[in-house]
């Protein structure tokens, strides 16, 4: 049976009153939605994370760094400086890590992997380019275990230690893997395998050379073009030159740093902290921290993984049955020690902070790194004594400080 609708009547009273109340309830409707679009990007004066923008090479370029800036103002002039600063911060983050990578060649960039891959052809380099290399080529003369002709061993090392399940490929274990360790230290450590020469500082022109049986080693171990590497100074690298980009771009209030644990602030930075850990029964744990203030670098490094599921990091029993910490911070010349459970020092550069936490987490016993330490502010843990933090003479002064409840001692 159909349904007759037709002589159903519509009343006709307060026909205006209903008019009107639904005209005042889609304007609070309205009202409302408009309220809630316009504050959904609300910004309050604060800290904020700087992201790139998302194109495909900066992502793999940026995913070791963060960029953390304070703003001010009210919140429409908060987003368009955050909106600002991310290209900003995009096309130098993009630019800066092209620069530096030892692998790949970008259009219109004369780069590390150009010279990797043009060994004795003068190159013109890209001019922030020639600085960094001239500062790397310096600390590897000085031979405190840091190589610019590292290529191979880090490319080696790396391939292991980012494995899912690497204890089977350890050197400890793996008798081949440390023959080809041993092989790629010791093209980083002779004089006579890679060079590279300034050749027209003025025109930042410079040149690769390599021997023909070093050539040869590096084809036969399947790393051809790994000679230059800035390998464990590469964040800081990085950092000091995104740094020189955003200052000269007007922006100073923030910080840079890096999972590896390099971080860096900019001129105008308001007071931040840096992080030390100590390894507990349960894990990591807060042991200690330091206050840096404007263009103030700190490196903290450590031979366990601070979160879980860190790629880098693992254990592995040697035959007496002790347990050996393995981490990312393998000096040129094989050392990797882990009777320094984490470190933390303070430099007035990211470049240096991280080369003298590298010669101290490197370091044989307390003892070591106490004499290491001497004149640097600089905190430390040790195997074997979980709860306690050892500070040198400049740490207090430099802001390090142990609120993170281990016990204070002076080295």
């Amino acid at each position: 049976m159909k349904n007759d609708y037709s002589n159903i009547e519509i009343s006709q009273k307060h026909v205006k009153l209903r008019v009107v109340a639904f005209i005042v309830a889609a304007v609070i409707a309205i009202g409302a939605i408009t309220y809630g679009v316009t504050h959904l990007g609300a910004k309050e004066p604060g800290w904020y994370e700087v992201e790139s923008n998302g194109e495909a090479s900066t992502i793999r370029m940026g995913r070791e760094l963060r960029f953390r800036y304070r703003f001010s103002g009210k919140s429409q002039a908060i987003n368009l400086e955050l909106k600002e600063l991310r290209e900003v911060y995009t096309a130098a983050l993009k630019r800066c890590g092209e620069l530096l990578d030892p692998v790949d060649r970008y259009s219109g960039v004369v780069n590390l992997a150009a010279l990797n891959q043009s060994v004795g052809v003068d190159l013109h380099v890209d001019p922030a380019l020639l600085p960094v290399l001239q500062d790397a080529l310096e600390r590897t003369a000085r031979g405190e275990g840091y190589s610019l002709f590292a290529g191979a061993l880090y490319a080696e090392w790396n391939s292991i230690v980012n494995l899912a399940d690497p204890q089977d490929f350890d050197p400890l274990r793996n008798r081949d893997e440390w023959a080809r360790l041993l092989t790629a230290q010791s093209l980083a450590s002779e004089p006579e395998a890679f060079s590279l020469t300034v050749v027209d500082a003025e025109r930042a022109i410079v040149r690769l050379d390599a021997a023909d049986w070093a050539l040869e080693a590096l084809e036969d171990m399947e790393l051809s073009g790994r000679i230059l590497d800035l390998n464990l100074l590469r964040d800081a690298y990085l950092i000091r030159l995104l740094a020189a980009e955003l200052e000269e771009k007007g922006y100073h209030k923030g910080y840079l740093i890096a999972d590896s644990g390099v971080l860096w602030t900019l001129s105008e930075c308001e007071t931040v902290a840096g992080t030390l850990y100590g390894l507990g029964e349960d894990g990591p744990l807060p042991a200690a921290t330091a206050l840096l203030g404007s263009e103030e670098a700190y490196c903290a490094w450590h031979a366990f993984a601070t979160e879980d599921g860190a790629y880098g990091w693992y254990q592995i029993e040697d035959e007496a049955g002790e347990t050996l910490l393995r981490h990312p911070y393998l000096r040129a010349d094989l050392t990797l020690s882990d009777k320094l459970r984490s470190v933390a020092v303070k430099a007035a550069d990211p470049v240096e902070a991280a080369c003298r936490a590298l010669r101290l987490i490197s370091a044989a016993d307390g003892s070591e790194a106490a004499a290491l330490a001497d004149g640097w502010p600089a905190a430390w843990t040790l195997a074997g004594e979980e709860g306690l933090v050892y500070f040198s003479e400049q740490a207090e002064a430099a802001g390090f400080n142990d609120d993170g409840g281990y016990g204070w001692r002076r080295a």
